[in-house]
């Protein structure tokens, strides 16, 4: 399947599972921010889970099919269209060559995904397909997607089924949310009423958000001393906190390390609530034990196996 990219959208990159190994040569590691829709996205045209798709952001733009092949878009509602026409999410689409796909402006969540029948090829860069642009590696070019692009797949089998997700495994992306987190590694540079601060007020995500990190408003979280550390290594869904107590959450591309302190860290199933969360939604946290943190991980691993078999016994 090939697409010609006629509208690159607000900020479309193509991505996968990421670059895991290379933090401590300071590559970032990239890869999709909602790792749910990406993996329901490749299971739909029946890819394995780790192909590399696009991910859209705020708003999708416009592709015209330039060789026959089948999608699947999940991920926030971007109203999509094909010749015009309002097209189904989180199923299987045929498109056929002169077919023009469009995706509008995000209606609820803020990323939308796009698995392509075969997966995207473009090259693997140390062990990703991952668009990185600091580094300007990965995807095309290293960069995000331009008028004129052509996004292709791998060749692949026309696929035997077509399917789509049951509505009780569609997320619902809200405007309020509870992220959970552990607490620390640094909780000892705050107050106690620091801490309280960050555990009972709702912060809004602001305008400056991206792949690299969300920077939030709200009340101030009280220091100790300083906002300030001996830089150390950055785990994704790091919530730093800088001299003025308003926190920042890190994501995929963030810098490999930084020299704020780090109140808590987003456990990593809750992730995706903060990739679809818009300018002006709000978010609180809520501390949870590393035990527990593993349970929650563990559980959402065994709901994709079971959406995968879910997938495979059923066709539209």
């Amino acid at each position: 399947m090939k697409l010609l990219v006629k509208k690159p959208g607000l900020f479309s990159t193509i991505q996968d599972n990421g670059r895991m190994f290379y933090q401590k040569y300071g590559i970032s590691q990239s890869g999709v921010l909602d790792d749910y829709s990406y993996k329901i996205s490749n299971m739909l045209v029946g890819n394995k889970l780790d192909e590399a798709v696009l991910e859209l952001t705020l708003f999708g733009g416009e592709f015209e099919v330039i060789e026959s092949g089948t999608i699947a878009i999940t991920g926030a509602d971007m109203s999509p269209k094909v010749n015009n026409k309002q097209v189904p999410m989180w199923e299987t689409l045929e498109l056929s060559k002169g077919d023009v796909l469009y995706l509008g402006f995000a209606k609820e969540g803020c990323r939308a995904y796009i698995a392509l029948g075969g997966g995207i090829d473009v090259p693997i860069v140390l062990g990703s397909r991952s668009t990185y642009l600091r580094g300007k590696i990965g995807g095309l070019n290293g960069t995000i997607l331009q008028e004129g692009d052509i996004v292709s797949s791998f060749k692949t089998k026309a696929l035997s089924n077509k399917c789509r997700l049951p509505a009780e495994f569609i997320p619902k992306y809200l405007q309020d949310n509870t992220v959970r987190v552990i607490l620390g590694p640094q909780i000892n540079y705050f107050t106690r009423n620091g801490v309280k601060t960050f555990l009972t007020e709702k912060f809004i995500f602001t305008n400056d958000i991206n792949r690299m990190a969300c920077r939030l408003d709200g009340a101030s979280i009280e220091h100790k001393i300083s906002g300030n550390i001996v830089s150390d290594g950055t785990p994704n869904g790091a919530i730093q906190v800088p001299e003025n107590g308003k926190p920042i959450i890190l994501l995929n591309d963030r810098q490999t390390t930084g020299g704020y302190p780090k109140i808590a860290c987003a456990i990593t199933v809750d992730i995706e609530k903060i990739a679809q969360a818009k300018p002006g939604d709000s978010v609180g946290f809520k501390a949870i034990s590393v035990p527990k943190a593993h349970l929650i991980y563990k559980n959402y691993l065994g709901n994709i196996i079971l959406i995968r078999n879910v997938l495979n016994s059923f066709s539209t």
